[in-house]
């Protein structure tokens, strides 16, 4: 099978079938610390405001009140 890709940030992008014209970014989603596990993003990541408001989604993981910006993080 395939893996299908949609308004994600995905470093190296995606090719295949479905992975075209899906709003996918390109980018370093620079997190706050990987390599030490912190996940969290910077402030100046490409995926901050970046992603479309698809589901229901009030708080993220550390229960702070979502969106802070103009539209969610991816």
């Amino acid at each position: 099978s395939t893996a299908v890709f949609r308004s994600s940030l995905v470093q190296g992008g995606v090719s295949g079938t479905g992975n075209s014209g899906v709003a996918n970014i390109d980018a370093n989603p620079l997190f706050v610390n990987e390599g030490q596990g912190n996940l969290r993003l910077q402030a100046v990541s490409p995926a901050v405001n970046a992603a479309s408001r698809l589901g229901i989604v009030y708080f993220d993981y550390d229960r702070i009140q979502r969106p802070q910006g103009g539209a969610v993080d991816m």
